[in-house]
Formats: structure tokens, C-alpha cells, sequence
């Protein structure tokens, strides 16, 4: 553990999996090419993630934990996948190159910024309330800048996915792809333009996937889920409303999905899953487990093995 002085203090962490801690002061602390763990304590730090181990030619990818503390800090991620605290303050927080960064503003009024490479998440589980956040607009031109609201009023820039708090929130994102994490709590997701994946979570949410074609996921929940897209009905982990929802993705259990008069992807995932696609032209795919296939009255795919059941199936092929 390397620990500054009550004053500025300049820090390099360098090689090994270290643990920093800067104390009081304006710091400037850089991790280096292991998986560090920096906090800049009560002044106004400047904390950077180190290189990620691929750039140090050793082959493999790394994460950074960064923590702000009570001053307006700036942290920036570098290389690896960075989970990023501002902590008390007006923060700004740079996430790097890594494949999914995780950006908390916490407390204050803060600015996120995704990375340029991977999937980025401003993330309010921690918030002390609900939150509201935009991400996005209904014409998909700003698809990764927004704003939320419940932690102080943060501004998102280069964000995909939005986390809400463990309260009941309301989150509407928009774009070519980007999602939303309900979280606890009885959530309203909303989407607008583009693709959008939904995670409900725990507590009886809605679901809007709005133009595009939207994704209701499942695949965290603790027990089996039953989905009818047709009657716009999800239970499991709550009873979920889902509107202008085109395709399903189940939990790890045995569940049932079935869609709508439209086309639908649909996907098991684990467990033994009774699929049912309706009208339309659907994909079916059940994944491990043995799994039932109703593929309904129009021109289906079902990915299937020959142990399992299935019928009016036009297509059947073998998972990949």
C-alpha cells in the first residue's frame, strides 16, 4: 500500500497490483500495469488508471478502481476496464480503453465521459434516491449524450448503458444501441430511436422499447421467468408491463417466452425452456437444456438439436 502526506503529493504506482491512497491535498497519482486500486482522499486529485497489461507486452488485460474522494477530482482511465468512483464534489470521470468502464459521478454535479473503445456504464446504484436520466434523443442524433438527475445534475457523454438506483427510476435512452439497468425498484425503461436492450431487474417494471427493435433481458434473474409478448406481460422477478418489445432474451432456468404477432428472437439461454413464437416470421434458439419449440403459424427458424421437441419449425439447424 503506497499512502501520501496530509499535502500534494505525486504518485506512481508502477508495476504490481497496488493499493494508493492520497490522503489530504491536491494530489496527481498514476497507477501502473497492475490492478490498482487509487483514492484520492479530501483535495482536488488528479488520478489516473495505468497502461493496461496487453500495451506492457505482457498479454492480458487488467482493471482500475479509482476513487475521488471529497473534492472536485478528475479521473481518467486509461487502458483495462475501470470502475470509477468521484465520490463528494463536482467530478469528472474519463474512462480509457477497456472493453466496459463503469463511471459513478456519486454526490455532485459531474460530468461522464466513455471511454473510445467498448460498452460504458454510468452507473446510480449507489444513489440515496431515485434517479431520472436521457440518454440520447427521438431522433437518434445524439445517441450517446445525456443527463440524470438524483445524485446532483451529471451530464453523459459517450455512455451506452445507464444504471439506475435501487429506487424506483425512470430511464429513457436512445440512439443506433444503447440500454438501461432498472435495478431495484419499480422502474419505467423507455426507448426511443434504435436498438435498445432493457434490463428490468427486481420490482414490477415497465418496459418501452418505443421505434427500433428492443430486447426485454432476463438473463440475471434469480428465478425462472414467464414472458408473453403478446399479452405484454413479464413475471419472475416482479410482474413486468412490456410495450413495443420485438424480442426476448430468458434467465439461467426453466422458462417460458413466447412472442407476438410480429417477428421475435427469442433466446433460452440455460434450462429447460418452452419457446413459442407465434405469428410471424421468428428465430428461435434455446440454448444448454432441453428445450420445446413452437415456432407458429408463419415461416420460423428454431435452433435445435434432435432430442428436443419442436414443431412448425420451417427451418432447423443446429446450434452454433
Amino acid at each position: 500500500m503506497l499512502v501520501g502526506t496530509p499535502g500534494r503529493d505525486v504518485i506512481h504506482a508502477r508495476g504490481g497490483n497496488d493499493t494508493v491512497r492520497g490522503l489530504g491535498g491536491n494530489d496527481v497519482i498514476c497507477g501502473g500495469a497492475g490492478d490498482d486500486t487509487i483514492r484520492g482522499g479530501s483535495g482536488k486529485d488528479l488520478l489516473r488508471g495505468g497502461p493496461s497489461a496487453f500495451w506492457q507486452g505482457v498479454g492480458a488485460e487488467r482493471t482500475e478502481s479509482l476513487y475521488g474522494g471529497r473534492g472536485n477530482d478528475l479521473l481518467f482511465g486509461v487502458g483495462g476496464d475501470d470502475d470509477m468512483h468521484g465520490g463528494e464534489g463536482n467530478d469528472q470521470l474519463r474512462g480509457g480503453e477497456g472493453n466496459f468502464d463503469v463511471l459513478s459521478g456519486d454526490a455532485g454535479d459531474d460530468e461522464l465521459h466513455g471511454g473510445r473503445a467498448g460498452d460504458e456504464l454510468a452507473s446510480y446504484l449507489a444513489a440515496p434516491g431515485p434517479i431520472t436520466a436521457t440518454l440520447g434523443d427521438a431522433e437518434g442524433v445524439h445517441d450517446k449524450e445525456g443527463y440524470a438527475d438524483g445524485e446532483g445534475h451529471d451530464l453523459l457523454f459517450g455512455i451506452d448503458y445507464v444504471e439506475g438506483s435501487r429506487f424506483d427510476d425512470t430511464i429513457t435512452t436512445g440512439g443506433v444501441y444503447s440500454g438501461s439497468f432498472g435495478g431495484p425498484g419499480n422502474d419505467h425503461l423507455i426507448g426511443q430511436e434504435g436498438s435498445q436492450e432493457l434490463w428490468g431487474g427486481p420490482g414490477d417494471d415497465v418496459m418501452d422499447g418505443g421505434a427500433g427493435t428492443d430486447r426485454a433481458y432476463y438473463r440475471a434473474a434469480p428465478v425462472p421467468v414467464e414472458v408473453r409478448l403478446w399479452q405484454g406481460v413479464a413475471t419472475g422477478e416482479g410482474t413486468d408491463q412490456l410495450l413495443n418489445i420485438e424480442d426476448i432474451q430468458g434467465s439461467v432456468f426453466d422458462d417460458i417466452l413466447e412472442g407476438d404477432a410480429g417477428p421475435n428472437l427469442i433466446i433460452g439461454e440455460d434450462g429447460d425452456d418452452t419457446l413459442s413464437g407465434r405469428e410471424g416470421d421468428d428465430v428461435l434458439t434455446g440454448g444448454p437444456g432441453i428445450d420445446t419449440y413452437d415456432g407458429g403459424p408463419d415461416f420460423d427458424h428454431c435452433s435445435a438439436v434432435e432430442s428436443e421437441t419442436y414443431q412448425n419449425c420451417e427451418e432447423v439447424s443446429s446450434p452454433a
